[in-house]
């Protein structure tokens, strides 16, 4: 527009030489800067008086002029008089963008729509502004109650019409730290166009206060009233609240103020800022308070951090003797949204280490009456809480603990994890060793399978294609996790068994164990079958042949790097073996055994993304995925006066947790075992173990992430076999309603909703529908819930859902609750009753 007056100006009057533009507030910047004017110079003032007066006087006097200056006009005689070019101003014309006429003649309104126009035409001829309005600029709509929003949303730099809770809630916004010039720039534009009158309803609507005038101190008093009731509005007021005078009892109000901080919240352009200012330390409403009246257990409307941070701590006092209550606060911390990375790692911490309490507080002892029912036990129930241990290392090491509040201190709490988990790992494995070395250590005699009988087990009765992929130090546990994440796939039926690795539990017995069924032979520290050493993947491709022809062999890292075609050839031979070293490569190195737990999650993710490849793209329809040994790994560095010294005279093989000796070692500490009785070897040797966990002093080689051993955490290694169907598994998991006496308070709803299985071989994801009905008819948002965790912790299979009652449906007492499958949308997979509370006033 800017430019169509400025080329109007200059037709309209031919003897004009300069044409001058005052834009204090800068409205016109941007169509200056990029409008292009044919004939007409384009001059930005820049206080050069003296240079400004010769050049209009002498090199462009023949030229016209546009001069643009970003000052108000000279308004008074004393302002003209100190006016630098009052000769040139008085000689020609100032440039005015309050045209009313062709206003009207350019957007066709009415003669009646002329006072309207007239009384904001200032603003609505400004480029920014018109951009927002846009859409009223019409003969239908230009009228005062859309464009009075319109003008303000401008004003608040929003870049179309907002509704009045988003305006509102920007209008509050503007008292945070840093908003001082969108501040004073909104109270001019508001005192300048008389726009405070429109603003006082709205105010009262969602506030239930009125304000004589909106500044800095009214703004302040607006966030007051906001941040309290928002914490409060679901408490009844007790008397000795210092802030109740702010409550507000409407719950007509009440519910549009939490619609105002939803839909704040869920602005990706307002969220940040409203946040800032819900959590701001400068506010008048003190949380801390409000927890010493009400109590950290009340059911607030609304959690703050610091709140968040003060209640979780309550809870870091029960997590010892009381885990149970201690995760109930915890769980309830984290259903409030908008968590920040800190705090959601620290309640993720703090619910595995509660887990982990709560397992240990309920074992009674560690003492069974054999050694298979020691391995049926580990493998049902306690690999658990070698999971949440490794879960809870994960996560306390993702915690920035300077950026963690004074009262929260998570070092005790780390010990307390530590000298429990040792406690566990010690007395378990004690207690199993004692029972194994009353039975001499014998395999044969265990009903539990064995790693040397795998090639038996599960290649030799198989006529289908088989890939079997052997991941190095993939303990049990960890492949529990991995067969969850198997279990995400809707087609994959896979299932995990166990078996038994040899003594030592070291990679050399594991890996050939897993290559034959004959006998193995130990010549200078090297492992034999028929004369092949069994270290190398050309020897072991020489080894499997004998049992299928046409069997190969392979690292994991050629097959991820062929091309498809190259793996499709592959995958046509009736066995193939994967080597997959990602955990055991990290943790079996000293520099970077601190990072085991992170190779197993990237291990976890290879074999995942691996298994699925295989069955969807190479039309592999049985996998296996085993290991060659587990491993036991300690957070805590081990001290050195907790290793055992180990004599290292005339022994074969030595390591940090076993020997392979000759008979004749005098044994003060530890097993010694036959190396014949946990081996398909034929030797005269024997293997030396600790009584439990603990290390050999062993030089130059890591003591955290350990193998070799006799524990149930070495030994116990995994066998997943994964198959896949042609069609989609039709067992669903199934949503479970947690929350009891339903009702809705200031027109919310907040439940909580179990998945009731993990997600697993029987059982797939479903995706629920979840809202609020008066008979057959939706009367709340509905939300859309994914069940697909496939965790065994009911903490993280349970889902927080909000859902807000449609305003005109308030006076409705009795509503229905119900939960679809989003495939079926005519049986509800449940319905439950549900008490309206909400106050309403008799003239809504």
């Amino acid at each position: 527009m800017l430019k169509e007056r400025i080329e109007q100006y200059f037709q309209q009057y031919p003897q004009l030489r300069v044409l001058f533009f005052f834009d204090e507030e800068k409205e016109h910047e941007e169509e200056y800067l990029a409008m292009d004017l044919e004939g007409i110079r384009k001059v930005t003032f820049d206080n050069r008086n003296f240079y400004l007066k010769v050049m209009l006087h002498g090199e462009w006097s023949a030229e016209r002029v546009f001069l643009y200056f970003q000052q108000p006009m000279p308004s008074t005689q004393d302002e003209y008089r100190h006016f630098p070019l009052l000769d040139l101003l008085v000689a020609n014309k100032v440039l005015y963008l309050d045209n009313v006429a062709d206003f009207m003649d350019q957007f066709q309104l009415a003669p009646n729509q002329r006072s309207l126009a007239k009384r904001y035409i200032k603003e609505l001829t400004r480029t920014p502004i018109q951009k927002v309005v846009a859409p009223l600029l019409t003969r239908t709509r230009f009228e005062e109650s859309e464009l009075v929003i319109g003008l303000i949303s401008a004003f608040l730099r929003f870049t179309k019409i907002e509704r009045w809770e988003t305006i509102l809630a920007k209008i509050l916004c503007l008292g945070l730290p840093g908003q001082e010039e969108n501040r004073d720039y909104f109270f001019r534009k508001i005192d300048a166009n008389i726009l405070y009158p429109f603003l006082v309803q709205p105010i009262r609507d969602y506030f239930n206060t009125t304000l004589e005038e909106l500044n800095q101190q009214t703004l302040i008093e607006l966030q007051n009233r906001l941040k309290y009731n928002l914490i409060t509005y679901t408490l009844d007021e007790k008397p000795d609240d210092p802030y109740k005078n702010l409550k507000i009892q409407d719950g007509v109000v009440l519910s549009m103020l939490s619609n105002l901080s939803e839909s704040a919240l869920n602005n990706p352009k307002l969220a940040d800022q409203f946040l800032q200012l819900l959590e701001s330390n400068d506010s008048q409403i003190k949380e801390e308070t409000l927890l010493q009246i009400y109590g950290s257990e009340s059911e607030f409307g609304y959690l703050t951090t610091f709140m968040k941070w003060k209640i979780l701590s309550s809870g870091i006092r029960e997590i010892d003797f009381k885990p149970q209550t201690a995760l109930q606060v915890f769980e309830r911390v984290s259903m409030f949204r908008e968590n920040t990375v800190q705090l959601s790692n620290t309640v993720r911490f703090l619910i595995y280490l509660a887990n982990i309490n709560s397992q240990l507080n309920e074992i009674s002892g560690y003492i069974y009456d054999s050694p298979d029912e020691y391995i049926e036990k580990y493998a049902q129930d306690f690999y658990r809480i070698d999971q949440n241990y490794r879960k809870a290392i994960d996560f306390y090491r993702s915690v920035d603990v300077s950026e963690l509040p004074d009262f929260i201190q998570l070092d005790p709490l780390k010990d307390l994890l530590e000298d429990r988990y040792e406690s566990f790992l010690e007395k378990l494995n004690r207690e199993w060793l004692k029972c194994f070395s009353e039975q001499g250590f014998s395999y044969a005699n265990l009903a539990t399978p064995k790693q040397y009988d795998f090639i038996k087990r599960e290649i030799v009765p198989y006529e289908l294609k088989i890939v079997v992929i052997i991941s190095d130090a993939l303990r049990y546990e960890s492949a529990m996790s991995l067969l969850s994440e198997l279990h995400g796939d809707s087609k994959n039926e896979a299932v995990i068994r166990h078996q038994l690795a040899s003594i030592p539990s070291t990679t050399q017995f594991g890996m050939a164990n897993l290559l034959t069924t004959k006998t193995i032979n130990l010549k200078d520290a090297e492992l034999f079958i028929d004369d092949v050493s069994t270290e190398g993947l050309a020897n072991r491709s020489k080894i499997l042949k004998k049992h299928v022809q046409d069997a190969q062999v392979f690292a994991y890292a050629e097959i991820e790097g062929n091309s498809q075609q190259a793996n499709r050839d592959i995958f046509k031979s009736s066995l193939v073996y994967i080597y997959h070293d990602c955990i055991d490569a990290v943790g079996d190195k000293r520099p970077s055994e601190r990072n085991s737990f992170k190779a197993v999650a990237d291990g976890i993710a290879e074999l995942a993304a691996m298994v699925k490849k295989l069955h969807s793209s190479y039309n592999v329809s049985r996998v296996i995925i085993t290991a060659d040994h587990g491993f036991i790994y300690n957070d805590r560095t081990i001290k050195e006066a907790d290793k055992e010294p180990l004599n290292e005279e005339g022994a074969i093989l030595t390591h940090n947790r076993y020997a392979i000796i000759k008979n004749d070692r005098k044994q003060d500490l530890g097993y010694k075992i036959p190396l014949k009785q946990t081996n398909r070897i034929d030797s005269d040797l024997f293997v030396l173990v600790p009584k439990s966990v603990n290390r050999y002093k062993k030089q130059g080689v890591g003591h955290q992430f350990v193998h070799g051993g006799a524990s149930l955490q070495e030994l116990i290694v995994p066998v997943i076999e994964s198959t896949r169907k042609r069609t989609e598994v039709i067992k669903k998991v199934k949503p479970v309603l947690i929350s009891k006496n339903l009702r809705v308070v200031s027109n919310i709803l907040r439940i909580q909703i179990l998945q009731d299985q993990r997600v697993s071989r029987n059982e797939k994801e479903r995706e629920i529908l979840v809202g609020l009905y008066r008979d057959l008819e939706l009367v709340s948002n509905q939300v859309t819930i994914q069940m697909s965790s496939t965790s065994e912790l009911p903490s993280e299979r349970s889902y927080g859902c909000e859902l807000m009652l449609r305003g005109d449906i308030g006076n409705i007492s009795m509503l229905k609750l119900k939960i679809y499958d989003k495939d079926d949308e005519l049986n509800p997979l449940i319905i439950q009753e549900v008490i309206n509370n909400t106050l309403i006033e008799s003239d809504f």
